[in-house]
């Protein structure tokens, strides 16, 4: 269904106005920086080194929410051994871990079910 809109004196065809809408949206999404994964470990060496994050937001022209994202993705973690592990690569090994109980748990139902046999 196609709603017709009047607008001033001309008229609006929705089906139109959503196309441009749509173009509209496109072209600004584009518009949105990507940077590098060597600028945003920069950023956050900065402020590990002290500088406050509303500093570096202002200078970098990063809106806090990013900046923030960025710190929680590229902390290091201190072992009690001396070694340091991303968020990230804590992810990945609590996947793993998930998936070798689960694996644990199905070869011990096994186990009992041929014991009984």
């Amino acid at each position: 269904m196609i709603t017709i809109y009047w607008c001033y004196t001309k008229k609006v065809d929705t089906k139109s106005w959503n196309e441009y809408n749509k173009k509209e949206r496109e072209e600004s999404m584009m518009k949105v920086p990507k940077y590098t994964e060597e600028f945003k470990k920069t950023v956050i060496e900065i402020y590990k080194s002290g500088k406050q994050s509303s500093e570096i937001i202002k200078e970098f022209g990063i809106s806090a929410s990013v900046f923030y994202k960025w710190v929680k993705k590229y902390s290091q973690v201190k072992m009690p051994d001396g070694e340091s592990i991303s968020v990230d690569e804590i992810k990945v090994l609590q996947k793993r871990l998930a998936a070798l109980e689960e694996e644990n748990l199905i070869l011990k139902k096994t186990l009992s079910i041929f014991a009984r046999a």
